[in-house]
């Protein structure tokens, strides 16, 4: 069904420019604070390794920022939404450490901050994927390549910044007047689900053990995709790859491991940039 934005509660979804958004807070400005219910992709923060830009994790200079309010906007407006309809908002850039070299920052699209994310924690959903915050690790120059990050479990953590590709969860302040979709639009009711609703609902109709039986098809359907591209005939590899994310990320709900697997991940991969950088 259709309503106007402030007529939607805080923590419920709702559909405008194409994407799923969460609604945080309504301001008394007829201003509403509005998430991504679910990642729009992946991309490094900061992809500039030649640091160009400045400070690789400072949002203010970031090929993330860059896209975000470029070729992203551009998308929602291409999908039904006005420019006006996007209010600037203000970003405090204070970093982890309490470091405020950043100061704040305003964007019509951005990401939020790590004191955003604990202030509306209660109404924002986990994803199966790690996404980037704003907040840097430190404005300290020794550790200008750290950004924040949020967990598959909802912890916060830090990644490199031109190195990681990690999710990226816009956030926006929108007019309280638009008219946007909410559940209860069949059309839109089944792609507003979260993510994770679908994974155990999927684990919930066909078991256990019928899922993890998947995951082993999945896995060698993408083994053979890349025997065949290494002998250069045709393969869809991305398609196999998405659906070993889907069947891992399942995985992680039927062993109740995704913190154990989060944590090996980030040692792992600790371990390759030390092998690679010597850090």
């Amino acid at each position: 069904m259709k309503k106007t934005l402030k007529e939607v509660s805080q923590g419920q979804q709702f559909t405008f420019g194409g994407v799923n958004w969460i609604a945080l807070d309504h301001f008394s400005d007829k201003t509403t604070f509005a998430l991504a219910a679910d990642i729009i992709g992946e991309m490094a923060f900061n992809d500039d390794e030649d640091e160009e830009r400045g400070n690789l994790n400072d949002f203010r200079n970031s090929s993330l920022k860059e896209y975000l309010n470029g070729e992203f906007l551009e998308q929602l407006t291409e999908n039904g939404a006005a420019g006006a309809d996007f209010k600037e908002t203000t970003i405090d850039l204070t970093a982890d450490d309490g470091t405020t070299d950043y100061g704040k920052d305003k964007a019509k699209i951005a990401l939020l901050t790590a004191d955003q994310y604990r202030k509306y924690r209660r109404f924002i959903t986990d994803l199966s994927s790690w996404w980037w915050l704003a907040t840097p690790y430190s404005c300290n120059a020794s550790y200008s390549y750290r950004a924040r990050r949020v967990r598959t479990d909802g912890s916060l953590n830090n990644s490199y910044a031109y190195r990681g590709i990690l999710g990226v969860r816009p956030a926006c302040l929108l007019s309280s007047e638009i008219t946007v979709s909410v559940d209860g639009d069949d059309d839109q009711a089944d792609s507003a689900k979260p993510t994770r609703d679908i994974y155990e609902s999927a684990i919930s109709e066909w078991g256990d053990e019928a899922q993890i039986d998947m995951a082993i098809e999945e896995m060698a359907e993408l083994t053979t995709a890349l025997l065949h591209n290494r002998r250069n005939r045709e393969a869809n590899i991305a398609e196999e790859i998405a659906g070993v994310r889907i069947m891992l990320a399942q995985l992680e709900i039927i062993f109740r491991n995704g913190e154990d697997v989060e944590r090996y991940k980030q040692e792992k991969i600790d371990r390759l940039a030390a092998r690679l950088f010597g850090e």
